[in-house]
């Protein structure tokens, strides 16, 4: 399973035609390995709190309807709590927190045993703790 973050797939709808086709690049590589490609809630709750940020909200929903065609969406489940639990306290104590949905979406990429694909360094943080270093992060 892949994780595609929300930096992915706002890059995937830009009309920045550069970032579009990055993204597009990577998508189609990724598309071609036969995992299930993914993203999660939290990425298409921060997508609409966009979407509603601009002045043709009607586009950018249009646009999010897209992308839940494209990418299984992953719901929340109370399978994550504990994954999650750990994470964020491990961070936290060692003053590198990324960020709540972050760290919910790192939590069901290790439940899920998916990679995530992403260009936020946030996430980078992840590998500072040994429990961690095998999660495989994909840039783009």
């Amino acid at each position: 399973m892949i994780i595609f973050d929300t930096n992915f797939l706002i890059d995937l709808t830009s009309r920045n035609k550069k970032v579009h086709e990055r993204a597009l690049k990577k998508y189609m590589e990724l598309s071609a390995s036969g995992e299930i490609l993914s993203t999660t809630f939290l990425s298409i709750l921060e997508l609409y709190k966009g979407a509603y940020r601009l002045t043709n909200t009607k586009a950018a929903i249009d646009l999010i309807y897209w992308i839940t065609d494209l990418f299984v969406v992953i719901d929340f489940s109370d399978k994550y709590y504990e994954s999650y639990g750990q994470l964020s306290a491990q961070l936290k104590k060692i003053g590198l927190p990324v960020g709540k949905f972050d760290e919910l979406i790192i939590a069901m990429a290790i439940i899920n045993e998916a990679k995530i694909v992403t260009n936020d360094e946030g996430f980078q943080n992840i590998h500072r703790l040994n429990a961690y270093r095998n999660l495989e992060l994909l840039s783009y």
